[in-house]
């Protein structure tokens, strides 16, 4: 509390005297009264949110990876617009239709489906509800819906900086991966990967192998499910033991279990997937070289913003490496490891894949060779 402090001061203290009949006596320094008052305290009233932004994922927002992503850019999207921001989580895949209808019945401004595991049910939701917003992470509508925006990710060209990357910085000559599931948005990392490796070795005259993944095939190592740790320990094992000491884990919160059996093996470096997992999975940090990141909040941000400001249109949205939808995350703890020359290398495809001096394909494109 503010304190304010009254001086009593030597002529006030003489008049008091005389009106008593005596002669007026100065009052020395230390005689001087003060009296303390406690000044009253105002407290601001909560602002009341202007807004919603009502979030639907599986498997928790906690996973320090794709859910944890989406969910941390809602909650800047609502900062910055002084909004509410909210999630439900799906158990099961029924679980999607009740969660979405109970949002539709909470006055959201956009609502955030997270996954194309959600897709269906979104679809039937835009449909019956057309004043509703949504806006969908990893799927797309053909043809598109007007209330719904349907956000995809170039992730090969992510992977391919990391297949690069994997390439000059394997000691072994082998580098591998595994997913969660064979589907196009795990399968592009892959892609990206192998591309990648075949560039390095084409400029380097190196022959590094990737074992767990096939361009031929478009097909690899997967588990069969984002949830099984102890199969995604397997896997890596498995990957060590065949000499791999660089290995990319697409499979959520599966990828934590292998970064710690690498961990647990020792010289063996992980590319992470979705969000920095140097700083995301604190326990296995050591082990992370660096992330293939898919920026998921950049186009939460983006579509809430054009929601509050009245310009959103659905329709499908490509993220890339030129917007910042996606990126490599820095080099942390391996940074005085990774040579001025691979740096170099890598900006300079880097910036050769955002001209489109090098085409990186995806599953798209291979299916369809």
């Amino acid at each position: 509390m503010k304190k304010i402090k009254f001086l009593f001061i030597a002529t006030i203290v003489a008049a008091l005297l005389i009106s008593c009949g005596g002669q007026p006596e100065v009052a020395s320094e230390s005689e001087v009264v003060v009296v303390e008052e406690e000044a009253a305290v105002v407290e601001e009233a909560p602002v009341e949110p202007e807004g919603k932004i009502c979030v639907a994922v599986d498997g928790g927002v906690d996973d320090k990876a794709y859910n944890q992503s989406a969910w941390e850019g809602a909650k800047e999207a609502a900062e910055g617009l002084n909004w509410d921001a909210v999630y439900l989580v799906a158990e099961q895949q029924t679980d999607w239709e009740k969660n979405i209808n109970e949002f539709l019945d909470s006055s959201c401004d956009i609502i955030i489906g997270v996954g194309w595991t959600c897709a269906e049910a979104v679809q039937t939701a835009a449909e019956a509800n057309p004043d509703q917003l949504f806006q969908v992470q990893d799927y797309a509508y053909f043809p598109t819906i007007p209330n719904v925006w349907g956000q995809l990710y170039s992730m090969e060209e992510g992977s391919f900086l990391a297949g690069y990357l994997a390439a000059g910085m394997t000691t072994t000559g082998k580098v591998g991966g595994f997913g969660g599931m064979n589907i196009p948005p795990v399968a592009d990392f892959f892609i990206g990967y192998a591309q990648g490796i075949e560039y390095y070795n084409q400029e380097n005259g190196t022959d590094v192998q990737l074992l767990g993944w096939s361009n031929e095939t478009l097909d690899g190592n997967f588990v069969g499910d984002f949830s099984d740790t102890e199969a995604a320990r397997r896997f890596t094992e498995s990957l060590m033991d065949e000499g791999c000491d660089i290995i990319l884990p697409q499979s959520g919160v599966q990828a934590l279990a292998a970064a710690a059996a690498m961990k647990q093996r020792g010289g063996v470096m992980a590319i992470g997937a979705d969000a920095d997992q140097f700083v995301a999975d604190t326990a296995n940090g050591s082990v992370y070289m660096t992330t293939i990141m898919k920026n998921l909040g950049v186009s939460i941000v983006s579509a809430a913003n054009k929601v509050a400001d009245g310009t959103f249109e659905g329709g499908t949205y490509f993220a890339h490496l030129a917007d910042g939808g996606l990126a490599l995350a820095p080099f942390h703890d391996y940074d005085s490891l990774v040579s001025d020359e691979i740096k170099a290398g890598l900006a300079r495809i880097e910036q050769d894949v955002i001209d489109g001096t090098i085409e990186v394909k995806n599953w798209a494109a291979l299916a369809t060779e």
